[in-house]
């Protein structure tokens, strides 16, 4: 690991001669923050940085993390924002909450020393990015998105890396107790599967659950009927008292078959969209919350049939609308109005802000069918996460690799998010700063070559129209007549990367291996030629390396162990 040539100096004085100071009584984020700091100072300088606490006589020269008898928390700081104040002698890292002054230690060490967090396995110090902060200097800012998630591999499995990347939900216990806290959910999204649960109710109450085509499924609750709602509000209840967090979710089971009863169709006719009923339902359901459970927010799906906003039904002030962008074009952007899918959501999102101050969104940044497919929204990214700010979104769920290790750029576009979450309405140049700055220390010296790469996604696709769930077939077929292009952009990245970025590299050049392989599948071989005994054994050896890699191939199904049972599930 590289370490600073020359030490970064505070108020003109080394840095090295400083010691880091902590209340005598630090809560424990304070206490894990200055051992961070510590950490990557000690790091980054070759230095041992003393931590001490507040009872010991003031010195010379102090860092101050957190709440101290020197230093009281500017009460102007709202929660999880984070200042920076430079004086002479004096350096005070806080925020207005344990979770800002965690993310403050981030921001100086990233900011002045030049460290940065692009993955669980890469850490990387970049020398040229550290430097010297001024006495009179303030830094103060804090993330525009009060609710945070880049749903990608790394950050779902591995919740220390995800809080140095400032996500702010579903992190493990242990590293929440230690970072100030999250913004969690008592039950979490799709929750009438165990508000209503199928095994208890519907053999005996068929009547509870959705008529379909004449016959009651269990797919949906039957959203007029009375008992349901006291069922649901019940368990919502109970659940609350087992489990209290900042929101409970009552919302729609992950399927599009609702009820449509003679009383529930007519609600819908009356609404205009089954938004309406859900509506009605989630505000009884609320009221009942907010008398027992007065500082819970409730939360519910805008998503798929209950996308549209309804004509009549207004959400309570204590519910929350969770817009969601499942059936929407992510080459382009979100107000690009020659496509035709996003201009149908722009209109959903233009009438819900219309309504509602405080929307939250799910969005999709990858490809579920295809996990090692590039994806090639790097262009779009920035444009959306603007779009959502300027429309009243105030939380962002950023849906990729959940559930498994893919190969289309995912440690990329999670780092990226991590920026815009904070500043959805950074410049050009800063956007541009962050993708290079994240090309080159997470892929070497060769990063240009994967810049290229993307480049050519993207212009080859410019003109293509494709959701989360795609084939490279009729999207990818300029991209493959490119191929020899690419695997020699790959060859020269490979050659100039070292140590882990070796892997980094290889791993992306599989996201180009994908589509090579889906569009040869459209290629006529004659059974038994050499032609085709080639493209079997180039997906073997494709599925060889995936798993080498511990990769998914798509949300739904892992790659088997035998590689005839993959050729025979199509696993590309």
């Amino acid at each position: 690991m590289k370490e600073l040539t020359s030490t970064v100096r505070i108020s003109g004085r080394p840095i090295t001669d400083y010691v880091i100071v902590t209340a005598s009584s630090p809560t424990s984020t304070e206490t894990y923050s200055a051992e961070n700091l510590k950490k990557y100072l000690d790091l980054a300088l070759d230095a041992d940085f003393a931590v001490i606490n507040d009872t010991q006589p003031k010195g010379e020269y102090e860092i101050l993390v957190g709440v101290t008898n020197r230093r009281p928390r500017n009460p102007e700081l709202q929660s999880e924002e984070i200042e920076i104040c430079a004086t002479t002698g004096q350096l005070s890292i806080c925020g207005g909450d344990d979770r800002g002054t965690f993310y403050a230690v981030l921001a100086f060490l990233e900011s002045y020393i030049g460290w940065r967090w692009f993955g669980a396995d890469t850490e990387v110090l970049r020398p040229q990015a550290a430097r010297e902060i001024f006495a009179g200097e303030v830094v103060r800012r804090k993330p525009f998105f009060e609710y945070r998630n880049a749903m990608f591999f790394d950050a779902t499995r591995n919740s220390e890396f995800k809080t140095k990347i400032s996500m702010n939900t579903s992190i493990s216990e242990d590293i929440k107790a230690k970072t100030g806290g999250s913004v969690d959910y008592s039950g979490f999204v799709h929750t009438f599967t165990y508000l209503l649960p199928e095994k208890e109710y519907f053999e005996t109450h068929p009547e509870y659950y959705a008529l379909r085509d004449g016959v009651r499924k269990p797919t949906q609750p039957c959203l007029s009927n009375p008992d349901v709602l006291e069922i649901v509000t019940k368990n919502a209840l109970e659940t609350l008292r087992k489990n209290k967090q900042a929101f409970i979710s009552i919302s729609q089971n992950d399927n599009q078959a609702y009820c449509q009863c003679e009383k529930c169709r007519a609600i819908d006719e009356e609404e205009g969209s089954p938004s309406g009923i859900l509506l009605r339902f989630v505000n009884k359901v609320a009221e009942a919350i907010e008398k027992e459970f007065p500082d819970v927010l409730v939360d519910t799906l805008a998503y798929q049939y209950t996308r549209a906003l309804p004509k009549i039904t207004r959400p309570r002030h204590n519910v929350m609308i969770r817009l969601c962008s499942i059936e929407c074009c992510f080459r382009h952007p979100l107000y690009d109005e020659q496509c035709e899918a996003n201009q149908r959501f722009c209109k959903d999102i233009n009438d819900w802000s219309s309504i509602c101050d405080r929307i939250y969104v799910w969005d999709y940044c990858t490809n579920f069918c295809h996990y090692s497919m590039a994806q090639p929204n790097y262009n779009i990214l920035r444009e959306n996460i603007k779009y959502y700010a300027q429309h009243n979104v105030v939380g962002m769920l950023s849906q990729g690799n959940y559930n498994g290790k893919g190969a289309d750029l995912n440690e990329f576009k999670s780092y990226i998010l991590s920026k815009l979450y904070w500043n959805p309405f950074m410049s050009d140049a800063e956007y541009e700063y962050h993708i290079t700055d994240f090309l080159e220390g997470f892929y070497g010296k060769g990063w240009r070559y994967i810049r290229k790469y993307m480049d050519i996604l993207l212009e080859e696709t410019a003109d293509k129209h494709f959701g989360c769930f795609c084939s490279a077939v009729g999207n990818y077929e300029r991209v493959y007549d490119r191929m020899d292009e690419i695997l020699e952009l790959f060859d020269k990245a490979y050659e100039l990367a070292e140590g882990i970025q070796k892997d980094h590299v290889k791993l992306a050049r599989l996201s180009a291996i994908n589509i090579k392989l889906q569009i040869l599948n459209t290629k006529e071989f004659a059974e038994g030629s050499p032609e085709k005994a080639d493209r079997i054994a180039q997906k073997v050896a494709y599925y060889d390396e995936c798993k080498s890699f511990g990769l998914r191939p798509m949300e739904w199904r892992p790659f088997s162990d035998d590689n005839e049972e993959n050729l025979v599930n199509g696993c590309l």
